[in-house]
């Protein structure tokens, strides 16, 4: 009968005892019942009242038991606390570690985004669907015959100066067209977004700023909008303040209509993108608009390389596109913490299964005196529950510390809507999951031993002791994939910042200063003010050199590109990124010259076709042999002939060719780096030089002060953290492996005490029974090493997302992580083994 098999399945989710107990009756009664209910109503009205029941009376009679078990698991804890704590400090850290790297995951791809419906927003790749020269009508068309698209958005980021009334700042800003916030689906959260017209030349006068920008400069009154501030020496009007959680693009902190209208607000030189979004149609899939647009782009004939599959063009989701490399680094270091949780979980089932087996005779007599399998079954899982609830309890200060670390690389990736935090449903659910999976995972284990006849017999011995042998070689296994993996990370980061960059960082303090509007509009103004800036920082004590640049040679991804060929040879030319620079710019890094002289004031009255350029090193080996050879030879490029006059040694992040301004101090961009050597300790110097250079026009910020040690700190502040969380794993899961590994030898030794002093009795010799305990514990190793070898070797790919030059070590390193590993797991099955040389013959052979 459906409804009697219905019924027993549901008595299954009563605890062990009570359906021993009552599952007969409670069957007879439902059948009674289910035989005196007249109609097909009663039917349903009795299993109405079944379903209630079961629904108040089961989560009672679970709470009950469990509690009961709880209490019996503390009270043997008691009587042997320290494999507890080891165990519970082992799940700590795998499930901290776990939390910690979630709330990243949780930031960059779980919670939602501070837009309406995120998932329909979309950004391209490879394809400008509104081209190089839109306008408000050309996108009203586009969007017009789009066919899968309802809104579209162009914006494009850049810093610029920000004043009110008295306060300069430098602020990151995003032109935009006026449906942008349409678009996103976002309101402001005081006085309004832009309008239909505003992106219009002559009509672009508004701006909308961020909350946190509002509160700073404005301390959140509302008399804020309509006021008037000054973005880069232009007026506009705040109309608007959007939302706390609210700074895309790229912590965006003001939003102007003047996407179409570039001469609006004077930019800072060098190359400006601009980006589109836009929001799929309701009920199209990605799939389908992916599809829809290829077909258009190909009508459009934009400049693409179809031919290649980088740069084929396609939609990606706003959330990826967000996330950027930090999703897959993201997903493997919460693979990397899987790994360790894992080891965790394997070392603790280890404990257990030896302390079941232990308690032996403690569940023979609770069988004969009428416990069944199942209610030692839910015993042990209790148990393991229990410790899997507390360890999660004492992981939540490993979690804390995790998430304070993953924000160190996480941040520049996170919005301020994608705060990491451990204050949200998700992150608690996943807390709590882990916490139950993790129980019953290494509770599995000795549940399964679990019985009134329980490891009695020597097969149920046997195998008990290769499922401890398994167990351990899995750690094994893991540990080889974690260390080997910190080993490659480190040796690859040692070795990035081991690499001569070419200059000296130290004692070298670097700052930023933009002047835009105003006087400063003409090359005449920035000259002077830059040359005043240069001259009273020359003047203060302390100061040795004082040089600019555009760019700062610290792994920048910004650069001019051009093709020179030497005295107008024939060919494409080679390929170089061009850094303008100061005079005194290669002296103040102390960059060796190699051949020729550095600029000085002088060149920039050299006619344009005689302007000077100095070269890299090996930039100058594809013209001669000899770099001293190209001193005074021509290099030429689509703006006319330079004259080389300077040969320099390779640096990291520059070149290889530099040029000079077009005047004697200013750059040919608003934005210019200061860099200015000091005697002594550059922090001590830093006030007095950004107090001198702001003293010459309160009004231009200057910003972005600092040493260049301290910059040079933030460049490899991620793969810093990726080798430091990779060997902080694979050290933890060596520790967690040898202490599982000298767990069951110590074990092992315990309950073959017997044969030991039978085999002694024969003639065998202490020292070779420990070299046989060691050749068991080695074999171990060998057997759980082999497939994490080869796991490491599949996994390799995946390492140079983290450090660049990761995966070049990868088979050295698998032989660098088993050396400790057998040195440790020697001398652990060693000691281990060391109560054998004091073992009495006469006293083992009488031992049960």
């Amino acid at each position: 009968m459906l409804s009697l098999k219905l019924y027993r399945f549901l008595l299954n989710f009563y605890p062990a005892t009570f359906r021993e107990n009552y599952a007969g009756p409670l069957e007879r009664e439902f059948l009674d019942e289910y035989g005196e209910a007249p109609t097909r109503a009663g039917v349903l009205l009795l299993w109405a009242r079944t379903l209630a029941d079961f629904a108040t009376s089961v989560p009672t009679m679970l709470a009950r038991e469990f509690r009961e078990d709880a209490w019996h698991a503390v009270r043997m804890w008691r009587k042997r606390p320290l494999p507890v704590i080891m165990a519970i400090l082992a799940l700590a850290i795998g499930i901290g570690a776990n939390i910690g790297v979630f709330s990243v995951v949780d930031a960059l791809l779980l919670r939602s985004l501070p837009f309406r419906e995120p998932e329909r927003l979309v950004g391209f790749e490879a394809y400008f669907p509104l081209g190089f020269d839109a306008t408000p009508k050309t996108l009203a068309e586009f969007r017009a015959k789009s066919q899968y698209l309802e809104g579209v958005v162009a914006c494009m980021v850049s810093e610029v100066n920000f004043t009110d009334s008295q306060h300069p700042i430098r602020v990151k800003l995003t032109a935009v067209n006026w449906e942008f916030f349409n678009v996103l689906g976002t309101r402001a959260r005081a006085g309004r977004t832009f309008v239909a017209g505003e992106d219009e030349k002559g009509h672009d006068t508004v701006a909308v700023i961020g909350y946190a920008l509002w509160q700073q400069m404005f301390g959140g009154d509302s008399r804020a909008i309509g006021s008037k501030i000054s973005i880069n020496g232009t007026s506009f009007e705040i109309i608007g303040v959007a939302p706390p959680d609210f700074d895309y693009p790229d912590k965006s902190q003001v939003w102007t209509p003047t996407v179409f209208d570039f001469a609006r607000i004077p930019m800072n030189g060098g190359i400006n993108f601009v980006r589109d979004l836009g929001r799929l149609k309701p009920g199209l899939t990605l799939a389908q608009a992916q599809s829809a647009m290829e077909a258009e782009a190909k009508a459009t004939k934009q400049p693409r390389i179809w031919v290649d599959k980088t740069f084929h063009p396609r939609l990606v989701p706003l959330r990826d596109q967000l996330a950027g490399s930090l999703k897959n680094q993201s997903l493997i270091l919460l693979g990397a913490v899987a790994l360790l949780l894992l080891i965790a979980c394997a070392n603790v089932a280890n404990l257990l299964l030896s302390r079941t087996a232990d308690r032996r005779n403690e569940m023979a007599i609770r069988g004969a005196l009428g416990a069944s399998r199942a209610r030692l079954i839910q015993q042990l899982l209790t148990e393991s529950v229990v410790l899997s609830i507390v360890g999660a309890a004492a992981s939540l200060v490993v979690a804390h510390w995790s998430v304070k670390a993953a924000g160190m690389f996480a941040q520049s990736g996170v919005s301020a809507a994608q705060t990491l935090t451990l204050g949200n449903w998700r992150i608690f659910a996943f807390a709590a999951g882990l916490a139950l999976a993790t129980g019953l995972l290494f509770g599995a284990a000795p549940a399964l031993f679990a019985g009134s006849s329980m490891i009695r017999t020597s097969s149920q011995r046997a195998q008990a002791s290769r499922l401890r042998s398994i167990l351990v070689a899995v750690q094994i296994g893991l540990t080889v994939v974690l260390l080997a993996g910190g080993v490659s990370l480190g040796y690859a980061f040692r070795k990035l910042i081991a690499t001569d960059d070419g200059f000296e960082t130290r004692g070298v303090v670097s700052l930023r200063v933009a002047p835009t509007g105003g006087r400063y509009e003409t090359p005449t103004g920035k000259a002077a003010y830059y040359n005043e800036a240069a001259r009273r920082i020359r003047e203060l004590a302390g100061v040795k050199a004082v040089s600019a640049s555009m760019f700062l040679p610290l792994g920048t991804n910004s650069f001019m590109l051009f093709r020179y060929k030497i005295d107008g040879s024939t060919g494409d030319g080679e390929p170089a990124a061009l850094f303008p620079v100061a005079p005194g710019f290669f002296s103040t890094l102390r960059i060796p010259m190699l051949a020729g002289r550095e600029f000085d004031p002088a060149d920039a009255a050299r006619p344009k076709g005689d302007k000077p350029i100095i070269v890299s090193e090996s930039y100058a080996r594809k013209f001669v042999n000899d770099p001293h050879l190209i001193i005074g030879r021509r290099l030429v490029d689509s703006d006319g002939p330079t004259v080389v006059i300077g040969v320099v040694k390779e640096i990291r992040f520059g070149g290889p060719v530099f040029s000079m301004p077009e005047q004697a101090f200013p750059l040919s961009t608003n934005v210019t780096n200061f860099l200015i050597r000091v005697d002594g300790d550059p922090h001590e110097r830093l006030a007095a030089i950004r107090q001198v250079v702001q003293a010459i026009d309160p009004a231009i910020p200057v910003h972005d002060a600092m040493t260049l040690d301290e910059r040079f700190a933030d460049v490899t502040a991620r793969p810093r953290f990726y080798t430091l969380a990779a060997e902080m794993f694979g050290i933890c899961a060596l520790l967690l492996s040898i202490v599982g590994l000298y767990g069951m030898i110590s074990y092992s030794v315990t309950q073959r005490t017997r044969e030991m002093g039978i085999r002694m009795a024969l003639g065998t010799t202490p020292a070779a029974l420990r070299l046989m305990m060691m050749r068991q514990g080695l074999l171990l190793v060998i057997l759980g090493a082999i497939p994490g070898v080869i796991a490491t070797l599949f996994a390799a790919q995946w390492l140079e997302q983290l450090v660049s030059g990761a995966t070049a070590l990868t088979s050295a390193a698998c032989i660098a992580s088993l050396i400790p590993i057998a040195i440790v797991a020697a001398l652990s099955v060693w000691i281990a083994t060391n109560r054998i040389s004091k073992l009495d013959p006469a006293v083992a052979l009488r031992v049960e």
